[in-house]
């Protein structure tokens, strides 16, 4: 989820106008498909992206004519071609881009959404009047105004976990998934954790972290994260709460932390543990966690080591690598 641009949303003070630019379908290879949304102002700063590029160029300046003329614009992208001298995108996909004016009204809708659940934002656009409507639901909450597609395309939506969209006629749904803020527990606040939490602060997850050592745990050193927490492991299981959609790193100072945690945490239910180790170190711990009786299909769903293979060596390095293998989990479709 693109929190950073919903908070601008939310928090914008309309000094400058604006115009909100959305992508509301795409087919075949495109830059982005994950329906994602930029604000533009007149000084043509904006916030969010919707791919980069000449496309986004382009809607930059078409965001310039809906300020000025206060009417919506509806713009088709054509990534179909084949000449490398043109401006027209090589990837090989079509989407279209939603420009509107974002105005107080516009802005209420923004205010007034929550993510505590998940939920379906319905954006649909009669593509002759420009109209525009947009709708937030639950499970729990179906308006029963809704025309046969949206019904359509929700039902889909909640089966399949994913965002999609469809045109029929001059009606354009989409349907974006808005999930709640993902959690990453980290066990460790050390070099790695702390590369970790900072990175995992640029593609939107919540983060708390846990250690034993006091001096280490500090603003100064985690400026984004939403909980820092000074614990012993020993008191770990009755202090912490973590759900299923949760993630897990253990990057302590040593291995008899680790073996400890992963005793607590295969007990749990979270769905991604991670730990920073060797290939020896894993192979050691893994022993040990059989030996005890903790099943082999249990043991497996820890990822040691963890993190993409990219040959990292640095801390950073290895902090890009662990993000990826989240992001990888994170993003697999049948998970």
């Amino acid at each position: 989820m693109e929190r950073r641009v919903y908070q601008a949303l939310i928090d914008y003070d309309f000094s400058r106008p604006a115009a909100l630019c959305s992508i509301l379908s795409w087919k075949g290879s495109v830059p982005r498909k994950d329906y994602p949304i930029m604000l533009v102002q007149a000084d043509e700063h904006i916030q969010g992206t919707i791919g980069g590029g000449n496309m986004e160029r382009e809607v930059i300046q078409l965001a310039q004519t809906v300020i000025a003329s206060g009417k919506p614009i509806l713009k088709r992208f054509d990534f179909t071609g084949q000449d490398t001298n043109s401006d027209s995108g090589l990837c090989g996909g079509v989407l279209h881009v939603l420009i509107e004016p974002y105005g107080p009204g516009e802005q209420a809708f923004w205010q007034r959404l929550t993510f505590q659940r998940e939920a379906l934002l319905i954006t649909t656009c009669n593509t002759d009047t420009m109209n525009v409507r947009r709708r937030v639901l639950t499970k729990e909450a179906v308006p029963s105004n809704l025309s046969q597609l949206e019904q359509r395309l929700v039902q889909t939506a909640w089966k399949t976990g994913k965002s999609h969209s469809q045109i029929v006629g001059k009606e354009l749904v989409s349907v974006k998934i808005l999930t709640p803020p993902v959690l990453l527990h980290i066990f460790g606040a050390g070099h790695v954790g702390q590369a970790v939490a900072d990175l995992a602060h640029f593609i939107d997850l919540d983060v708390a972290i846990y250690d034993d050592r006091e001096s280490l745990l500090n603003r100064e050193r985690f400026p984004h994260v939403l909980q820092l927490k000074n614990t012993s492991m020993e008191t770990l299981p009755e202090e912490v709460h973590i759900n299923p959609w949760e993630l897990v790193l253990v990057a302590t100072r040593g291995h008899q932390y680790d073996l400890k945690l992963l005793r607590w945490l295969l007990k749990t239910p979270p769905g991604w543990i991670g730990l920073v180790s060797s290939q020896r170190k894993w192979k050691i711990l893994r022993q040990a966690l059989l030996k005890e009786g903790t099943p082999e299909k249990v043991v497996s769903r820890v990822e040691a080591p963890v993190g993409v293979d990219i040959y990292a060596e640095t801390v950073p390095e290895i902090a890009v690598s662990i993000l990826g293998s989240i992001i990888r989990f994170l993003n697999t479709p049948s998970r």
